[in-house]
């Protein structure tokens, strides 16, 4: 029956549940973009770059820079790099977006020699739009031969992606040449768990595709050969990335939002439920339906409830637009019998005329429908451990505090309530969370225990929410509890019931009653022992002792065997001495002196194995000496025979 000893939080009172639309694009929040705009006008702004992403992405949100144009101008010419194409293409371009008479040195003899480069598309396209910039005349015949050739040999999906922001700036005689790339370059998209697409390397790439492919369709008038599905999976990759934080991403990231909003092909439609929760005194459902800006939609639309899993269907399906509200909808569950429980819904979005909206189908949600619960039957008994006497019986009412009551170690307390449902008091609910807390009012000790069912719950009504016939008990043997729950503490608890669920929208937290217990005398104590008290006190430390090494033998020992051990070198040498060396055979051949060489190596590293190196170590330079020894041995021995036969 006990449940733990300590608690910080009860979680039958805190337990969140959050629903999201199942399958629907989430559109940009103010939140969000509030955000976004933060991060554009806090950026460090320590090259072109860093200023034009910065300018460029508070244009798209509609927003202006918090320095003056004469301070961003001032930034540009000091860090600009005269020689670096991707630099002036930036500082040329937030120029233009600055309106200003900022004027930058460029050198045009060398920006003529770049847009001849053909290794790169992004770099062409740097060059191709600084030139326009500056107001440069390109020979519009050369560019296009120079990219379809640069096409031939571009492997990334970014520089695929510039093509088309290329042959926007060649106009539309040559546009149409390079239209046909866009299904090619979205066939390249990485899926992921079917809902996904986005290009290798990310949001810019996947980002300069989207604004070059629509931008370029609408200049030619010529819709993108794009399904509606991996549009929408385009879409839904660039909402996982609201939380970006580099200023490139953000305005890559808006940029593209803008123009999934804002073209004559495809504008995704983005649900958001507004009312995850029903209770008894809110039944209305609310969504907010916008573009993926989060703007209102172009097109009005009628918004009806096609299909409610485990109800019947309200009397009208239909939602009523909130004229207050650009982008809300809401629909009446009033008169509609819902129990507590989670339902799935799906909503059908008809355009009332022909639009360019997209996904408009399938659109699931689960919604949780939430009721009161309230105390009934509640009554606490105090009697013998055997139950041999009938004992105490107290009547309760929530949410009144009875009188004290007292109990010993020889006694048993048994509280039982019923949770009914007050929409429907002929239900008894079954919850999740019920459990009875009992507080030291002395030492603020907490100790919770589980109040179980007489008769638990075998069926579950249709929407997942159980029902029972069944009251809830609570029996506490006071003696058995004295040492594991209470560590014989006397005192005055406070007896708490806390009731929690995800399906109930009051949680409980009802003080009883306060309840004194006694121990035995000679067990009980009135302050709480350190080895039963606080849990968390630091406990002693352990000390632990190595096995102690070996005692070394004494010195004379030590030097004796050192003795022992060489004097066989020394007795060779006497006996080298005595019998004479013959070292006349001795080869100074190039192979024999690298045999020379290997073996006294090979004594020197044994040596150093002694006294420094590890086995491994050792290992793998003998891996290398042994091989060249072996075969300059061999060879030496060979040049031995044949001075021994000569």
């Amino acid at each position: 029956m006990k449940m733990t000893v300590k608690f910080v939080t009860v979680l039958a009172l805190i337990l969140p549940f959050i629903f999201a639309l199942a399958s629907s694009l989430q559109a940009l929040t103010a939140a969000d973009r509030l955000r976004l705009v933060n991060v554009l006008q806090s950026a460090t702004l320590s090259d072109p770059a860093a200023v034009y992403y910065s300018v460029h992405g508070l244009k798209e949100l509609g927003e202006t820079h918090k320095s003056s144009t004469d301070e961003l101008c001032s930034i540009l010419r000091t860090t600009m790099k005269p020689d670096n194409i991707q630099s002036i293409f930036h500082a040329t371009s937030a120029v233009q977006l600055l309106k200003s008479e900022c004027t930058l040195d460029v050198d045009k003899a060398w920006l003529k020699e770049q847009l001849k480069n053909g290794e790169s598309v992004t770099a062409l396209y740097h060059a191709v739009a600084t030139a326009t910039n500056v107001g440069l005349e390109i020979n519009k015949e050369e560019i296009t031969k120079i990219l379809e050739a640069a096409m031939l040999k571009e492997e990334t999906s970014l520089g695929q992606s510039h093509s088309f922001h290329i042959a926007m700036l060649l106009g539309t005689p040559h546009a149409l040449k390079f239209i046909s790339f866009i299904e090619d370059v979205a066939a390249q998209a990485d899926e992921v768990d079917g809902t996904y697409l986005h290009l290798e390397g990310g949001l810019a790439p996947t980002a300069t595709f989207i604004v070059g492919a629509y931008r370029l369709s609408e200049m030619v008038k010529r819709a993108p050969k794009l399904a509606d599905d991996k549009v929408m999976k385009f879409a839904s990759y660039l909402a996982t990335r609201y939380n970006v934080q580099s200023v490139k991403n953000v305005d890559h990231l808006v940029w593209s939002l803008n123009v999934l909003s804002n073209n004559e092909y495809h504008s995704p439609v983005a649900v958001r439920l507004l009312t995850p929760t029903l209770t008894s005194t809110d039944e209305r459902l609310y969504v907010e339906i916008s573009d993926i800006s989060g703007n209102k939609l172009k097109h009005s639309c009628a918004v009806a409830l096609k299909s409610w899993s485990g109800a019947e269907m309200p009397k009208s399906s239909e939602f009523h637009y909130h004229t207050e509200s650009s982008n809300k909808y809401s629909l009446s569950f009033a008169h509609t019998k819902l129990i507590h429980g989670f339902y799935t819904g799906v909503l059908a979005i008809t355009p009332k005329k022909t639009s360019n909206l997209i996904g408009l189908k399938g659109i699931e949600f689960t919604v949780k429908v939430t009721t009161e619960v309230e105390i009934d039957g509640a009554q606490i008994v105090v009697a013998d451990s055997d139950l041999s006497s009938r004992g105490r019986n107290v009547a309760l009412t929530y949410p009144q505090r009875s009188a004290m009551l007292n109990a010993d170690y020889t006694q048993r307390v048994v509280l039982t309530f019923n949770l009914i449902n007050s929409r429907n008091r002929q239900e008894q609910l079954e919850v999740h969370q019920a459990f009875v807390r009992l507080s030291h009012r002395t030492t603020g000790r907490d100790i919770y225990f589980v109040a179980q069912q007489d008769t638990p719950s075998t069926t579950n009504n249709e929407n997942g929410a159980p029902s029972t016939t069944g009251g809830y008990k609570f029996d506490l043997d006071v003696g058995q509890s004295a040492k594991d729950s209470f560590g014989y503490l006397n005192g005055i608890y406070r007896v708490e019931l806390l009731i929690g669920d995800g399906l109930i929208s009051n949680p409980i937290s009802w003080h009883v009653l306060d309840l004194q217990l006694r121990f035995p005398s000679d067990l009980a104590v009135d302050e709480v022992p350190d080895s039963t008290g606080d849990q968390f006190k630091p406990r002693p430390a352990i000390e632990h002792t190595f096995h102690e090494p070996e005692p070394r033998p004494p010195v004379v020992v030590s030097n004796a065997f050192t003795v022992l051990v060489v004097l066989p070198l020394f007795v060779l040498l006497a006996l080298w001495g005595r019998l004479g060396v013959n070292l006349t055979n001795f080869s100074f051949h190039p192979v024999s002196l690298v045999f020379y060489v290997c073996l006294a190596s090979i004594m020197a590293l044994y040596s150093l194995f002694w006294f420094q190196l590890d086995m491994f170590t050792t290992l793998g330079y003998l891996a290398v000496l042994g091989p060249l020894t072996f075969v300059t041995g061999v060879k030496h021995l060979g040049y031995v025979a044949k001075y021994r036969q000569s």
